[in-house]
C-alpha cells in the first residue's frame, strides 16, 4: 500500500503542476488596494476596416472568384490566364480606358461575353451565372481599381 501512496502523491503533484501551468495566461497580474488580484483584459485585434462600400466588397469577392485570373488581382491584366490569351484582357486599373467605358457597356460584356460588343471571344459570358445585382457589384468594384491606380 505504501507504494500506491507515493504514486498517488506523485500523480497529485503532477496534476497540480499541470493545472497551475494551464491557468497561467502569460499576462501580468496586479493586486488592487483591496487585495484582490486583477488581470488585464484580453482584447481581440481589430479587424482591418475596408474603405470599400458594401456593394464594392461584394463585387470584390465575386471579382476574385471569377475575374482576377485573367484581369489580375489589381486590374492590370497580369495574372495567370492573361498570358495565355491571344487578345489581352481589359486593364481595369487603366483610368483612361475605364473613363471611356460606361457601366452599361461593362455590364453587356460581363453578361454576354466579349462578342456582345465585338470584343474577344475569349471573354466568357457570365450572364447565366451572375445576377444583375452581382454584375452591378462587380462593376462597382472594377471602378475602384482605376481609382487606386491614380
Amino acid at each position: 500500500m505504501p507504494r500506491y501512496r507515493v504514486i498517488l502523491t506523485l500523480g497529485g503533484v503532477l496534476l497540480f503542476s499541470l493545472l497551475v501551468s494551464l491557468s497561467v495566461t502569460g499576462q501580468v497580474t496586479q493586486t488592487s488596494p483591496q487585495g484582490k488580484v486583477e488581470q488585464s483584459e484580453f482584447v481581440l485585434p481589430q479587424k482591418h476596416k475596408s474603405q470599400l462600400t458594401p456593394a464594392e466588397q461584394r463585387g470584390q469577392a465575386l471579382y476574385e472568384y471569377y475575374c482576377y485570373l485573367c484581369h489580375g488581382k489589381t486590374g492590370n491584366a497580369d495574372d495567370f490566364n492573361s498570358y495565355s490569351l491571344t487578345t489581352p484582357p481589359a486593364k481595369f486599373a487603366d483610368s483612361t480606358l475605364m473613363a471611356t467605358l460606361s457601366d452599361t457597356q461593362i455590364q453587356t460584356v460581363i453578361k454576354g461575353g466579349g462578342p456582345a460588343l465585338g470584343l474577344s471571344p475569349q471573354m466568357p459570358t457570365w450572364g447565366g451565372v451572375l445576377t444583375d445585382k452581382q454584375v452591378d457589384d462587380v462593376i462597382a468594384f472594377i471602378r475602384t481599381l482605376a481609382k487606386k491606380a491614380q
